[in-house]
């Protein structure tokens, strides 16, 4: 079994990465052999005008008081939602297999997931725009049990940090935004904004031919 969990991202929400949930709701899985788990994790309150987040964020830079108390509090709440996906990930049948599927600040949650599975699983890797510095995505690429991550990035993706420039840790820049050398890891470039990943119909193709490959490479 292919066990695909789902994270979104800073001041999102679950429905947000919906459409890499593809499970039929009358049917079960769409695909033999996946089940899926969209996680919902308090990573602030999304921003009711509209289903992309990172508007909320740019809205917020004028009110830095607001918006670091909510980026903190995100921040925070990676731990308890970490934590209930490793204890999933450490009781799985001997054979099955995890793939960890996040969008922006979602990238950080599926980092803690790595450094704290401790049992031998299999996990892939789909990120977009990943709130990760260059180095720490390399260290999550080398645990010994990643088999290989697709990392979506964008040229276009410049405004998040252009305004919160606060939030990327020297000597860091989001890895969403550069590409990454590494023999585990694949570079999808696109020229997509922050939160347009999660409708993108040649990344859901993408994601859907990373699954299919995962399927065949047996149980």
């Amino acid at each position: 079994m292919l066990h695909i969990l789902l994270f979104h991202g800073f001041k999102s929400a679950a429905q947000e990465i919906a459409a890499f949930d593809l499970t039929d709701n009358t049917a079960g899985s769409l695909l033999s052999g996946c089940h899926f788990v969209n996680h919902h994790w308090d990573a602030g309150t999304p921003y009711q005008g509209s289903q992309n987040g990172v508007q909320a964020v740019l809205m917020l830079a004028a009110n830095a008081a607001e918006l670091h108390a909510q980026w903190d509090k995100a921040r925070q709440n990676i731990q308890p939602c970490s934590d209930s996906a490793v204890a999933f990930i450490q009781q799985l049948p001997p054979g099955d297999k995890v793939l960890l599927v996040g969008h922006s600040m979602g990238g950080d949650v599926i980092a803690r997931i790595i450094e704290r599975v401790t049992r031998p699983v299999d996990i892939y890797l789909f990120v977009m725009a990943a709130g990760l510095d260059r180095a720490a995505f390399r260290e999550m690429l080398a645990s010994h049990n990643v088999i290989h991550g697709i990392n979506c990035l964008s040229g276009r993706d410049f405004m998040l940090r252009k305004q919160l420039p606060e939030f990327v840790s020297p000597p860091g820049k989001p890895a969403g935004l550069y590409t990454i050398d590494h023999p585990k890891g694949t570079d999808y470039a696109t020229q997509l904004g922050h939160a347009d990943y999660l409708h993108d119909p040649a990344v859901l193709s993408l994601y859907r031919e990373f699954i299919d490959r995962i399927l065949s490479t047996g149980p």
